[in-house]
């Protein structure tokens, strides 16, 4: 700071130029550090992996309820996930568990039930798959959308 004789005169133009210039470094640091995008990306991801897990418990509770029928089977007109890895999540037979009581309405109305895709494959074992959107989630993807090992992976299913 500059003084002149025994008043203060304020901040020179060089002091404020480097005070701003550390704050620009700081503040670039911390955004390339936290990475916001990728912070959202991950928390989606996370809540997704967990309803797949939901969602495939709740189908294969199900399952051993109703003597080894899933609750697509149940009901008439509802169609069965497929093993070509398009089929979403159907309504009836989501409906279907929450009239029994295998999941809670509000989950089956959640954001990311959507963007889940079922698959039966050849042994009759259900696959909950979504596609991460976040790296770190991507870089431990090793499956595709039918629930089959891929290298390299695109989607993230359950079970693993």
């Amino acid at each position: 700071m500059a003084y002149r004789g025994k008043l203060f005169r304020g901040l020179t133009l060089i002091e404020i130029s480097i005070v701003i210039g550390i704050l620009a470094i700081l503040s670039g640091v911390i955004i390339v550090t936290l990475k916001p995008k990728e912070q959202t990306g991950k928390a989606s991801d996370g809540t997704k992996k967990t309803d797949s897990a939901a969602l495939l418990s709740a189908v294969n509770r199900y399952f051993v309820s109703y003597n080894g029928v899933y609750p697509w089977a149940s009901v008439a007109n509802c169609s069965a996930p497929t093993s070509n890895g398009t089929s979403t999540v159907s309504a009836c037979w989501l409906n279907r568990l929450v009239a029994v009581g295998e999941i809670d309405s509000s989950f089956a109305n959640g954001s990311n039930i959507s963007s889940l895709i079922v698959t039966l494959d050849s042994s009759s074992v259900v696959h909950i798959c979504f596609a991460p959107t976040s790296q770190a989630f991507l870089s431990k993807a090793y499956q595709n959308s039918r629930g089959i090992s891929a290298s390299p992976g695109t989607h993230i299913c359950i079970p693993e």
